[in-house]
């Protein structure tokens, strides 16, 4: 007899908030959090984030959050969130950074999802400017998130390069142009899925808010994946 699956929907995003920091030139995590809201993501990962400004966004959208610390710049705390409206099980921090160059990391956090069985691996990374420096990030990176969850970021890379490669050869990708905000050009901020995931649509939330809030604008997508046997997810909850 087939065991019949309930399909899951979620959606998620990659957020570079340039310190919340944006074409005007002036710092507003509130500005950030709306954007967030108007991208109607579950998950959200953000980039280029201080510590306090994740927890201010978190807290306006009513949301749960890590954050994972990639270096310290100019006396604050500096790296990645993961924001979600469901609750986060486990998570870990793991630097990737090249000396003598500005510090990088890969945050992982577990999320419980509804409708699933274990937790959803998600990982938000940012990775350095340097050609070769990329290069021995995304092998650490390969290592760490290896082909199992969700991979959410800026990945620094303008063409369809090595780092792409690398990651399209044990993950999925659709690909779109998200930088600059106001004339997308170059598909900086990526989503990848493992197999076990099907990305349905992808867009990029470009309302007046977003253009002005950063220099990036948010890439979500809607994903599908087979979730929990009824009979499985009813004796879970027992």
């Amino acid at each position: 007899m087939a065991l019949l699956l309930a399909m899951v929907l979620l959606r998620v995003a990659t957020y570079n908030v340039h310190s919340c920091r944006g074409l005007d030139l002036r710092m507003k995590p509130d500005r950030i959090a709306r954007v967030i809201q108007d991208s109607r993501a579950d998950v959200v990962a953000l980039e280029e984030v201080r510590a306090g400004q994740a927890q201010s966004i978190a807290e306006k959208l009513g949301f749960n959050f890590v954050f994972g610390t990639a270096d310290v710049l100019g006396g604050y705390e500096f790296g990645n969130a993961i924001l979600t409206r469901f609750p986060i099980a486990a998570h870990e921090n793991y630097p990737i950074g090249i000396p003598n160059r500005e510090q990088r990391a890969c945050l992982r956090a577990d999320i419980d999802v509804p409708g699933m069985a274990a937790p959803i691996h998600i990982f938000a990374v940012h990775l350095g400017l340097g050609h070769r420096e990329r290069q021995e990030q995304v092998a650490r990176l390969l290592k760490i998130a290896g082909p199992e969850g969700i991979l959410l970021g800026d990945f620094n890379e303008f063409t369809n390069g090595k780092v792409n490669r690398a990651l399209v050869a044990v993950l999925k990708r659709s690909p779109k142009r998200t930088y600059p905000g106001l004339l997308p050009l170059f598909g900086l901020d990526r989503i990848y899925v493992d197999d076990r995931f099907t990305i349905r649509s992808q867009r990029l939330t470009r309302s007046w808010t977003a253009l002005f809030a950063s220099d990036h604008v948010p890439l979500s997508a809607e994903i599908s994946v087979a979730g929990a046997a009824p009979n499985a997810q009813s004796d879970k909850e027992k």
